[in-house]
Parts: structure tokens; sequence; C-alpha cells
């Protein structure tokens, strides 16, 4: 049993790796680490996480995600994503559980995804200024590809994890001049990085959690300033040596927006995104309670019924609110909103405790890793699909962390 739990153990230190090759392998490692953790469930120490608020919630959410499923006109296209959804909720306490009884975990880890963060940067360099990836993979020219796949989510991998990043930098390394330079040159590398993928969505990301981070962490709010400022000035100097980027990010923002006075109006991010939207609404009126199952978006976005415009059409809305709307319905809405007062209420009264008695509720380390959270579940930006298998790795690897915290706290 012990060599089972090493195994899981090391297969985790290799996910911030794994996530930078596409969707396969951190998906694998997620599955085999759960499967791991259910087959050695008679060991009490483990039966104990299933009794857990967060494992009932989610479980009850998975059921929900089957049923309505199963009631969907595409019952097999909706199934193959909300049958195995369990995985993840199960990997968060994976992680949970590795925290609890791997006593340098979390230090291995930081520097697991410390390396993995240097190789982004070194290969997403490579490959803005070559056209190519490392292994030959040609990419468009304004956006960048992770390592060993077409799937242009460089900038995501970057921006979703930087808050976790963080917090496993506030919780390892003490205060020193040095600490201070490498930390704020790491910083800037990312931001810049971000920025040259041409992922406009992980730059607003990148930008929220920053400002969450900011505003409520203490412990890197200077180093994170500094960053900041010296980011902008990188960032402002490429944009003027490289008009593309500037047109990407910036330029095309602006007119796909509508904010240019030859434009009809102001859009929805943008007009396209616009038809995704209103065409999940139209979907959600006719399947007002349970939607019309998880991950059919695509399935019936052509129809005549529900479809918004010539841009009705994709693999999914682009936008959280609005892919659970169509897709899960009421209920499913209900679950959402219910994770997110859940995660916003930590915050508040953490706010009122530091303005009534200065004392704080939440350490600097959660306040990141709840960033992570709230850069997820950001309902003001395009979103990637909800029931993506890579994207949720991203999710759901911050609440294992939070989830340890959270119980630690409630210990103490």
């Amino acid at each position: 049993m012990v060599y089972i739990d090493k195994i899981s153990t090391y297969l985790v230190y290799l996910l911030p790796f794994a996530l930078l090759t596409g969707p396969f392998i951190p998906d694998l490692i997620v599955t085999i680490t759960s499967v791991l953790f259910l087959f050695t469930l008679n060991n009490p120490k483990k039966s104990q996480y299933l009794n857990s608020n967060f494992f009932k919630f989610f479980i009850i959410l998975y059921l929900y995600l089957i049923l309505s499923s199963v009631l969907s006109e595409y019952i097999y296209s909706s199934l193959s994503n909300s049958l195995v959804y369990v995985r993840f909720i199960i990997f968060a306490l994976v992680i949970w559980y590795i925290i609890d009884h791997e006593e340098n975990f979390l230090k291995n880890f930081t520097f697991s995804l410390m390396f993995g963060f240097f190789i982004a940067i070194i290969a997403g360099s490579y490959q803005y200024y070559n056209g190519y990836t490392i292994t030959g993979e040609i990419s468009r020219f304004d956006r960048l590809n992770l390592l060993f796949s077409d799937e242009q989510l460089l900038g995501h991998y970057m921006s979703r994890l930087f808050p976790l990043l963080t917090a496993l930098l506030i919780i390892n390394f003490k205060h020193s001049y040095k600490l201070f330079i490498f930390v704020i040159t790491l910083f800037v590398m990312i931001d810049v990085l971000v920025y040259l993928s041409g992922e406009r969505t992980s730059l607003g990301i990148m930008i929220l959690g920053s400002i969450i981070i900011i505003l409520f962490a203490s412990k890197f709010r200077v180093v994170r300033i500094v960053s900041v400022i010296v980011s902008i000035g990188v960032i402002i100097f490429i944009s003027s040596v490289n008009s593309p980027i500037k047109e990407r990010n910036i330029d095309k923002t602006i007119e796909e927006m509508g904010f240019k006075s030859d434009s009809e109006r102001v859009y929805l991010f943008s007009k396209v995104h616009e038809g995704y939207i209103f065409t999940s609404w139209n979907m959600f009126k006719d399947n007002k309670l349970l939607g019309i199952g998880p991950s059919n978006f695509r399935k019936l976005c052509s129809e005549n019924d529900y479809g918004y415009n010539e841009n009705s059409c994709s693999t999914h809305p682009h936008n959280i609110p609005a892919q659970v709307l169509s897709e899960t319905g009421i209920i499913g809405m209900i679950f959402l909103l219910s994770i997110t007062i859940y995660i916003l209420s930590h915050l508040f009264m953490h706010i009122k405790s530091k303005l009534t008695s200065r004392d704080k509720i939440l350490s600097d380390y959660q306040i990141s890793l709840i960033a992570c959270i709230i850069c997820s579940l950001w309902p003001f930006l395009p979103s990637l699909n909800l029931f993506n298998n890579w994207i949720n790795v991203i999710f759901f690897l911050p609440v294992g962390f939070l989830l340890q915290s959270f119980r630690n706290s409630y210990k103490k």
C-alpha cells in the first residue's frame, strides 16, 4: 500500500510537465492515481476523505450530470464525458491525501511546477522566435502551442497555474533579496510569455489572478506589483516593435468587441462569442430544468430552433455560465452558484475580518489558491470547454491543495 502511494506521488510530480504535452498524459495520470486511490480504500486513512463535504457535494453533482446525459437527445455523446467525470473529483482527494501524508510533497511539487514553468518559458520563447515548436510542429503566427501538441494552450497553462505557483512559493521560501530578484524575474517572464501567446483570455486571467493576489495577499504583494510594472514596460516595448502581437491582443480585441467608430454596436466579447451565448440561451429556454445534456452543444447548435446567427455553432459555448445553463439547466446552475458563493464567502469574511479587527481569516497561501478557483469560474471572459479533460486537470489540481489547507485550518 505504501508503494501504491509512492507511485501516485511520483505521478503527480510529473503532472506540470505532462500538462505541457497535451491532454492525453495528464488525463492518464489523473485516471491512474484516482484508480489507485479507490483500490486502497480499505485503508482507514483514505476512507475518511470520502466523508468530506466536498466529496458528497461533487458526487451529487456527478450523479446529476449522468442523469442529464441519460435524459438528453444524444445519450452516448453526453455520457462519454459525464460518466468518467468522477476521476477529477477523486483526483482532488488524491492531492489532499498526498499533502497530508507525504512530508516533503509541497516542497517537491513546488520545484516540479517551477521547472514546468521554465520549460514552458524556454519552449514558448523558442516557438515565438522561430514559428515552430521544439519538436518541429508549425504554429500559427499569433498563437503558441503546447510542447508536443497542436493545442494552442500555452498561455492557459501559465496563466491558470500562476496563482498555484505563487501559493507554493509563499509557503516554501523565506524572504531574502536574492529570492525577490528571482521571483520578480520569473513573474516577468511568465507575464511576457502569456502576452506573446496571443491568448487574450489567458491575458485576462493573468490580470485577474494578479489583482486578487495584490489586493488580498500581503507576502508577495510588493514582488507582484514590481513584476507587473516591469512586465508592462517590456510588453509596451515588444508591442512597439512587433505590430502583429499588438494587433492580436489589443487592436483585434477592441475591434471584435465593437468599440470602433464604424461598428454597429458593442458585443459580448465578440460577434462570434455573442452568437454562441445567445444560441446557448435558446437551448436553455427549451430545456430549463435539466439542460440538453453535458457536451451536447455541438450536437444541437446547428438546429434552426436554437441557432442565433451564422456564428451559432462550435464545440462548446465558450462561456462557463452559458454552457452550464444550456447543457445542465437550472439545476446545474444551482451547483455552479453554490461553488461560487462558497469560495467568495471565504474571501468576503476575510475582507470583513481585516476591516474590523485586522485579523486574517485566510493565509496568503489560501488566497492564492482561491485566486486559482476564481480564475477558473470567472464568467466575464471566454472559456474553454467545461468538460474538456485537459482543463479539468488544471481546475481540480489546486482544489486538492485548498481542501487540505481548509481542513488544517479547521483543526487548529
